[in-house]
């Protein structure tokens, strides 16, 4: 691409690249007074114009009597959103790096990204232009919707901005927003002196970069805390919402004909569109995240081995969607896929090849996620079994147990010892004063995973001794377990109303991007008494969430509060 695209003074016209911190110092243009943006199509613009609360239809949705929310903070796409959302917009197969910094698991599990800092922005700045040259390059017809030839360049760039920047920036533009992008291409073609092609490709570089682009907002107007606690979201950011929940990327076409045509304005609405779209093949993929977030696995690909592990948990979850998608499945079903590199692990013999093979190696010894490769092998010591990390995220993240904070003194376990079991050592480090209140909880679960080594093989016998995965534990809620081994913990876990509970949690955790607060309660109420009626089902939960308060409403922020 041309030496322009690095000239910034140009593309500050519409964009401001700023880690999420520093976002005051987009100047008045994108981000200016609420007057500026008021919008004659009925959007509403960043900072602008008071939206329409249900689209075309205009109908402001009212919480049930009783209902709460918590607040919705501000936050970018996460690099899978953004390179998934770039595909759907601009329509190429091509792979590309997005420039984006690597996204962090928030405190909940689930990946977040995190704010724009400087040499990022280049990166994002050289992957737009990037992205922008290859769209352009398959024809501006094909492109813009119209031929921008001649005396008709005008009205078919207007036209083009107008129906590509509702798409990329997820509602109508706002009459600011729309005559900026305009002047930006007016500037390249007249200043700068480029053709056509090179104008066009310069105006998508630049919405590639929009902060309208590439956060996810949900405060389009300044709160009226006196008109109520809660704000209802507008059906631009429900149908916005609702596709990045289940799809990771923008809405499709028909998501936002509903949304235009005021037919994404009740609960019954979200969830027709909602069941549209878990029926859609992405969804499964969504449905791995939240698994990959909930039970915090990697999804590495450094090596064949981690990079089958994750194929495989991939595949399981798909699995058990298709087979009815249960939450009991999730954690108790036989089935694995298998290849030749996990085959050895699983003690499977007559496999070959790299391609994952769905097979029941022994339903004794696996039935469900947490005796995976994957969970193991990431909850492990090298080789060894970790009894405290498997424990921790039995209790913390399939129980939504809360731990004290952790004793700066309490000391590491003792070194293995010839003839001392991994389940001894640690007995021994849970008897410390100082490790009492957590391990009294967490080594007990733990130890129910110790047939298994720390690459996730099955094993009988540890040191030279039986291995006892045998176990006794009581939680703060009341909640006893009693196993001999893994399989019977497992098969309680799966019927246990806490676990239940926290899978509820843990969607809502995924739609919110935080975790829940007492603001939330109403909702959670309302998903544990769906979920239940469902039998359970984990796509049906996700219906649930969708139709929750929560999910369609939010606190209120008083006026200056946490406005760029």
């Amino acid at each position: 691409m041309p030496g322009y695209f690095r000239q910034r003074a140009f593309l500050e016209l519409v964009v401001c690249l700023a880690p999420l911190g520093a976002l005051a110092g987009c100047q008045g243009d994108i981000l200016g007074s609420d007057s500026a943006h008021e919008s004659t199509s009925g959007g509403s613009g960043v900072g602008g114009g008071r939206p329409s609360p249900a689209g075309a239809a205009g109908i402001a949705p009212t919480p049930p009597t009783g209902s709460s929310a918590g607040p919705q903070p501000l936050r970018r796409m996460t690099s899978i959103e953004y390179e998934n959302t770039v595909r759907d917009l601009l329509h190429l197969n091509e792979s590309f790096t997005s420039g984006l910094p690597a996204d962090a698991r928030g405190e909940g599990g689930y990946l977040l990204a995190g704010p724009v800092g400087e040499v990022d922005a280049e990166g994002l700045g050289s992957a737009a232009d990037r992205l922008a040259g290859a769209a352009v390059a398959k024809g501006l017809p094909a492109l813009l919707g119209c031929s921008p030839e001649g005396p008709s360049e005008t009205s078919c760039i207007h036209q083009f901005v107008q129906s590509f920047g509702r798409r990329a920036f997820r509602r109508p533009l706002a009459d600011k927003e729309l005559a900026d992008l305009e002047a930006l291409f007016q500037t390249a073609r007249s200043t700068l002196q480029l053709s056509t092609a090179d104008a066009v490709a310069l105006l998508l570089s630049a919405m590639l970069q929009a902060p309208q682009f590439l956060y996810l907002w949900e405060r389009t107007s300044a709160d009226d805390p006196s008109q109520g606690a809660l704000v209802a979201l507008n059906s631009n950011e429900l149908g916005s919402r609702l596709s990045y929940l289940l799809w990771r990327s923008m809405p499709d076409q028909a998501l936002f004909d509903a949304v235009d045509g005021g037919r994404l304005a009740t609960p019954q609405d979200i969830t027709r569109e909602a069941r549209r779209l878990l029926a859609d093949p992405r969804a499964e993929d969504a449905l791995v995240a939240l698994v990959r977030g909930w039970f915090r696995l990697p999804s590495r690909m450094d090596d064949e081995l981690s990079s089958s592990a994750n194929g495989e948990t991939a595949a399981f979850v798909k699995s058990v969607l298709r087979a009815g998608g249960s939450f009991s499945s999730l954690l108790t079903s036989p089935t694995n896929f298998v290849n030749q590199t996990l085959a050895p692990l699983y003690g499977a013999t007559g496999v070959t090849g790299p391609e994952l093979r769905e097979m029941t190696i022994n339903a004794q010894q696996r039935f469900g996620l947490l005796t995976e490769v994957s969970f193991l092998g990431t909850n492990a010591d090298g080789a060894q079994s970790h009894p405290v990390k498997r424990g921790a995220i039995v209790f913390k993240q399939l129980l939504c147990g809360e731990l004290p904070a952790i004793p700066a003194n309490v000391p590491p376990p003792g070194p293995q010892q010839a003839g001392v079991s991994n389940r001894a050592r640690f007995a021994a480090h849970s008897q410390n004063a100082c490790a009492v209140g957590c391990h009294s909880i967490l080594d007990p679960l733990g130890f129910a995973f110790e047939n298994y080594d720390g690459l996730g093989r099955f094993r009988s016998m540890d040191a030279g001794q039986p291995v006892d995965a045998s176990g006794d534990v009581e939680l703060p809620s009341g909640e006893h377990f009693t196993f001999q081994n893994a399989g019977e913990l497992v098969n309680q876990l799966a019927q246990s109303s806490q676990a239940r509970d926290c899978a509820a949690r843990q969607v809502l955790r995924l739609a919110l991007g935080r975790k829940e607060s007492s603001d939330d309660v109403a909702s959670l109420t309302q998903l544990g008494s769906a979920f239940a009626g469902s039998n359970y089902d984990l796509r049906e939960l996700f219906v649930s969430v969708v139709t929750s308060p929560s999910f369609s409403f939010r606190t209120a922020i008083a006026a200056g509060a946490g406005k760029p």
